[in-house]
């Protein structure tokens, strides 16, 4: 989950995401905080609390908070109940319970992406901090004990990148030009890259799925 906090002036946003990565910009100086947080592959935990410390020093506009959520397909919902606090040293600021909607009534998901799906949501607008140490507290509010499909995906996209630019690339401009295979180089390459990745995945879901028995 990331969470952004962006000064008014340029773009009054604060972002959190399911990976969580805190953002701040300021006046001038655009982005003055940014802080990413990723989520076990088991799920997130109901007590599981992710935080956040921003520190504002620029006092001058209002800034915006948006909760950026990012899922796999593995997400069972169609929506998400987040528990938001915000804190200023031990003072609570605001206190809300968020829901978001992941995906329409066909199932399709509102978040960009293919595997990966990430979903800005808008928290707080044009709000006025003043200067000092703040403490954004997010914890899910869905019935299960053990959220999943919320996690972080840092393997599924070095796999990605790997079977598809290193490998995939690769073999397509090497049969394309040097072996003068042309468009069928390429889509030689292309195959290939879509073999690999399939076969890495696979793999690891096997993985993924005895660790889960």
């Amino acid at each position: 989950m990331i969470v952004e906090i962006i000064h008014t002036a340029i773009m009054k946003k604060v972002l959190l995401l399911a990976l969580i990565s805190v953002l701040l910009m300021g006046c001038q100086q655009g982005v003055v905080y940014d802080e990413f947080k990723s989520l076990p592959a088991s799920g997130w935990d109901a007590d599981s609390v992710l935080l956040f410390e921003p520190i504002i020093a620029d006092t001058m506009g209002g800034y915006e908070v948006q909760i950026i959520v990012r899922h796999t397909e593995r997400y069972p919902y169609q929506n998400l109940w987040l528990f938001v606090d915000v804190k200023q040293d031990s003072l609570l600021l605001h206190r809300d319970t968020i829901e978001s909607f992941l995906a329409n009534e066909r199932g399709e998901w509102y978040g960009a992406g293919m595997q990966l799906h990430e979903l800005p949501l808008l928290y707080l607008e044009n709000v006025a901090l003043t200067a000092g140490q703040y403490t954004i507290a997010i914890r899910q509010g869905m019935r299960e004990d053990q959220l999943r499909g919320i996690t972080d995906v840092k393997v599924p996209m070095i796999i990605a990148f790997v079977a598809y630019i290193v490998v995939g690339l690769s073999v397509g401009l090497l049969c394309a030009f040097p072996l003068h295979l042309g468009a069928v180089g390429i889509w030689i390459g292309f195959i290939c890259g879509l073999a690999l990745a399939a076969i890495c995945f696979h793999i690891r879901f096997r993985r993924k799925v005895r660790t889960l028995k």
